[in-house]
């Protein structure tokens, strides 16, 4: 099990974000692998969820175009969203 689960999802996102689609509407794992010099097997286990990319990290977020904490973690923005701050009414004076 992956110590960073939804890390697949995004990955898989952003190869489609990247343009990386195949005509069935699936990520083009196998030509980013060969653009970017991965191991394709290694990729499909990221992408599976089945492990986390440790050793290739920073290099995965860098040729993704993200930064690695929201490879790991996902959006801040969407986590934000999820869990508002309470906001407290101006005092009148």
């Amino acid at each position: 099990m992956p110590r960073f689960p939804g890390v697949g999802p995004r990955i898989r996102q952003r190869l489609i974000e990247m343009g990386y689609v195949r005509r069935d509407g699936q990520p083009d794992v196998r030509r980013f692998a060969m653009d970017y010099r991965y191991d394709k097997t290694l990729f499909y286990e990221w992408l599976g969820d089945r492990r986390t990319p440790t050793k290739e990290l920073d290099r995965l977020a860098r040729d993704l175009g993200m930064q690695v904490p929201v490879l790991l973690f996902g959006e801040p923005e969407a986590k934000a969203a999820k869990n508002p701050s309470p906001r407290r009414p101006r005092k009148s004076s």
